[in-house]
């Protein structure tokens, strides 16, 4: 280098990191919201219903002692579900909604009983109906022919 020649002090672009930065925001600002659990008691069962803004993927999980059902919502921030609920109905003790890392969202449905359960998704709704211990062993007197021993007599 010569006298006069001044050597300018540039930092270095980190394009790459920025790129990772944004494609991160974006991706946390397409995520879903769920914003509302409730529980609608019938007389066989009881409908848990979580309500998003958008369909959302989800997985389920059956747990044993106590008996619960936990369902992660991917790519999902808890908005205005609350964050637990008593049900108390016979089916359902209890329902949790809350984050369960950066980008899940958790709901817990406490169990009355160690029962089967089914799970459906219809556009932003997701439902799951847990069915009532009793009304189970009712249906299952009913078909093993309980109810009618000694009908004739």
């Amino acid at each position: 280098m010569g006298c006069g020649e001044a050597r300018a002090s540039v930092p270095p672009v980190r394009t790459p990191s920025l790129i990772a930065l944004l494609a991160t925001a974006a991706a946390g600002a397409g995520g879903g919201k769920l914003l509302a659990v409730r529980a609608v008691p019938g007389p066989d069962s009881t409908l848990v219903q979580l309500e998003a803004d958008q369909p959302l993927s989800f997985t389920t999980l059956k747990l044993a002692a106590p008996p619960r059902v936990v369902i992660d919502l991917a790519d999902t921030a808890v908005a205005g579900a609350p964050a637990e609920q008593e049900v108390g109905d016979g089916a359902v003790r209890r329902i949790a909604a809350a984050g369960a890392g950066a980008h899940t969202a958790r709901v817990i449905i406490e169990l009355a009983a160690d029962v089967e359960f089914d799970v459906r998704a219809s556009g932003t709704r997701i439902e799951v109906r847990v069915p009532r211990a009793a009304a189970l062993a009712r249906n299952r007197q009913a078909e093993s022919g309980g109810e009618t021993a000694g009908a004739g007599a």
